[in-house]
């Protein structure tokens, strides 16, 4: 279920038969338990709702949107010569949740891999952006 999740969207079949076979665990560690292996099953089910717990922090938390800057930007001179480009270097095709804390592990999701390079007279930078081609649609300010 978890290669599903990180290729792409997983068939209803595979979430019904992944869902079935996380109760029948559970179920089986009721059985342990009822049948009076106390400590084994115990220690299973603990097991298990442990990673439940862990499974249910990748719940969505978005920051807040930040209020626009009130100041204003002085005034830009740059030298002769300088250029500034995006580059798209690649792209990750996933699902969304492996894109973003929260997001449907059924939404397609291409992450793109830009950079920037800065053409300068004393010479070139180039900026990893790390940053998504969805970015601009998440409200934060591009600086």
């Amino acid at each position: 279920m978890l290669a599903a999740l990180y290729i792409g969207r997983p068939s209803p079949f595979a979430l019904a038969t992944t869902v079935a076979l996380a109760l029948a665990i559970l179920a089986s560690d009721a059985w342990i338990i009822a049948r009076r292996h106390r400590i084994t099953g115990s220690l299973a089910l603990a097991t298990q709702i442990a990673f439940l717990i862990f499974v249910g922090t990748y719940m969505a938390s978005p920051f807040p949107i930040p209020s626009p800057p009130s100041d204003s930007l002085p005034s830009a001179s740059p030298p002769a010569g300088m250029a500034i480009y995006a580059l798209r270097t690649g792209v990750n095709y996933r699902t969304s949740a492996f894109a973003y804390r929260g997001d449907s592990p059924w939404e397609k999701w291409d992450s793109v891999l830009n950079a920037v390079l800065v053409r300068h007279p004393q010479g070139d930078l180039l900026i990893d952006a790390g940053q998504s081609d969805r970015f601009t649609e998440s409200g934060a300010p591009l600086t």
